[in-house]
């Protein structure tokens, strides 16, 4: 028989006894550093006592150094009273033991003595009340299966939107995190309306930086149907879905949606009009209009704010040709690149940055610098795990190479594979 067959057959008397014999101590001994009188503890030994508090076990595992998680697995086998797994399930979350807290949270559940309701409702308001995120989750991914089998809808909605709106600031899995978002969309009228409203922006949020401009709009419109407040999710949402028809080619629809976004009273605004108007004109490839606005816009930005100006003039550069121009900017880098780029869709701006910035270095023969650049892209862009642009990047570096029948350094290649497994390290973390 194994460990883990052995103890599912122990009681938490055999358990208890196992631990005193291994120290070698008496029953008074231990009854009299406990304050657990000795008949008491005999009683537990001998299994006279089914179902002892844990209030009880607890003073008698912390002397003997039984682990706690051991004491909760034992108990959740010979107990199945309501408020025993109750208190387990508060101990498991204290012990931050997630495969723990997943099976005692199930047992609570499916406990016998109460309504399925009311289970899942007090394993939820739990859940809520944990700060812990992995905890959190850990409880609220117990909720949505448990919600999920058994068709209880409204729980199986907040279940997902509580863990969408955790797991979705995990930059790494932005991907995985839209799955989870897609799936909640169907359940959306067992929300509130404010989580509705609320659910709906992140999304739009979500799936512009991920890269899908239709449903971005898509989103962003239901939510302006529901919400006639002004908020600044509202107004963030609103921006990304008039850089989705930019990026669609939709530019009837940028400037009649840029005069509504202009009433907004929020500090991002007036700048971010400002950028949408030039980049709009950069879509539109009318050059000779996008560049002194580029140009004279960017002198005006924020720090913050300059990359994205930035990026289109280096864009425009590359394309023209125009050597002298794309050094002068990139010599500025130091003003263009934002301190400490906290969004996906800024650390992304970065990202391609340095990938322009490599590219015009290796096509002009900076073979060093020019992989520089791109390394610093390559980590970038690992930070939010875009795989296409990571991709892209590795594509132009060996083309650039063949191109110019350049052998690739060792080194080089070293380098490469260094931040690669970085990346692939922290994403499995």
């Amino acid at each position: 028989m194994d460990n883990t067959q052995a103890l599912n057959h122990a009681t938490i008397g055999d358990t208890i006894q196992k631990y005193r014999n291994k120290v070698n101590i008496s029953l008074s001994y231990l009854a009299v550093q406990t304050g657990i009188s000795k008949g008491v503890i005999s009683k537990i030994e001998n299994n006279e006592t089914k179902r002892p508090e844990l209030r009880t076990i607890l003073p008698l595992a912390e002397f003997l150094t039984i682990p706690l998680s051991e004491v909760i697995e034992v108990l959740l086998e010979v107990d199945q009273r309501l408020d025993t797994i109750r208190e387990l399930l508060n101990e498991a979350i204290s012990l931050s033991d997630l495969s723990l807290v997943s099976k005692v949270a199930l047992r609570f559940l499916e406990c016998p003595s109460e309504d399925a309701i009311v289970l899942i409702d007090d394993l939820f308001e739990t859940a809520m009340q944990v700060s812990q995120e992995e905890i959190k989750l850990e409880l609220l991914n117990t909720v949505v299966k448990y919600a999920r089998r058994h068709g209880i809808q409204m729980y199986l909605a907040k279940g997902l939107y509580h863990s969408y709106l955790i797991e979705r600031n995990d930059f790494k899995r932005l991907e995985q995190t839209y799955m989870i978002g897609h799936e909640m969309f169907h359940y959306t009228n067992f929300l509130t309306l404010e989580e509705k409203v609320d659910f709906f922006f992140r999304m739009a949020l979500h799936t512009y930086v991920i890269k899908k401009y239709e449903e971005c709009i898509k989103y962003t419109e239901a939510s302006l149907l529901l919400e006639k407040s002004c908020t600044e999710l509202k107004a963030r949402a609103y921006l990304a879905m008039i850089n989705s028809h930019s990026r669609l080619g939709n530019y009837d629809a940028i400037e009649k949606h840029l005069d509504v976004f202009e009433n907004f009273n929020y500090d991002f605004v007036k700048e971010s009009t400002m950028i949408t108007r030039a980049i709009t004109k950069v879509r539109k490839k009318e050059f000779d209009k996008a560049i002194p606005m580029l140009t004279e816009n960017m002198e005006k930005l924020s720090k913050n704010n300059k990359i994205h100006m930035a990026n289109e003039l280096l864009e425009i550069y590359l394309q023209l040709d125009q050597k002298q121009p794309f050094i002068d900017l990139i010599e500025k880098e130091e003003d263009i690149l934002p301190d400490n780029p906290t969004t996906p869709y800024k650390i992304s701006s970065v990202g391609r940055y340095y990938q322009q910035k490599g590219y015009f270095q290796l096509i002009n023969g900076l073979f060093d610098e020019g992989v520089d650049s791109y390394i610093n892209s390559i980590s970038f862009y690992g930070r939010i795990s875009a795989l296409i642009e990571i991709t892209d990047c590795s594509r132009q570096i060996f083309s650039i190479f063949s191109n110019n029948s350049k052998q690739i350094d060792f080194l080089y290649v070293k380098r490469l594979n260094e931040v690669y497994n970085g990346i692939i390290s922290n994403n499995t973390h």
